[in-house]
């Protein structure tokens, strides 16, 4: 059955947009111990499908090749997002925003945030994210100045008595 879609885009770390900071929002690095405090919070906010998605962040806060930020609207935890840098690249990876703090431009923080981080502190030549079509993630990096390289489908099939 067909889920629907996502795009794959790139932007060359010449081209990186800084947009206006946000006085209400900031960041700081996620560390293991705020992430087996804050576990809860985000597993009870999150659907199925995150919940997936975060049950993997703990493994993978104390690699150097990874890097997750906590985003703070007007001093209370409003979401999260990260990055993988290898050889050259950033990996925009999973981001959150609690449903209490969306529409509100924590998720363009977020972006905003990493791309900065990106910056100041990696040795890369290009970043890429994956969003899905129509998304509200797809126009906040689009405003980044992200351009789609690549459109997929994704399937599920529900009755696996067919294999």
């Amino acid at each position: 059955m067909h889920e629907g879609s996502y795009s794959t885009l790139s932007l060359s770390i010449e081209d990186i947009y800084i947009l206006k900071k946000d006085n209400d929002l900031y960041f700081e690095k996620l560390t293991t111990k705020q992430w087996q405090k804050l576990k809860q919070k985000f597993l009870a906010d999150a659907n199925e499908e995150f919940n997936n998605r975060l049950s993997y962040l703990e493994a993978l806060l104390d690699n150097s090749s990874w890097h997750f930020f906590l985003a703070y609207k007007n001093n209370e935890i409003a979401g999260l997002a990260g990055y993988f840098e290898h050889a050259g690249f950033a990996a925009f990876c999973t981001s959150y925003v609690l449903k209490k703090y969306r529409y509100k431009g924590v998720h363009q923080g977020l972006i905003n945030h990493r791309l900065e981080h990106i910056l100041n502190n990696a040795s890369v030549e290009h970043v890429i994210a994956q969003a899905y079509e129509q998304s509200r993630s797809l126009r906040n990096l689009k405003q980044f100045k992200f351009e789609t390289v690549f459109h997929s489908d994704y399937w599920t099939i529900k009755d696996c008595s067919i294999f």
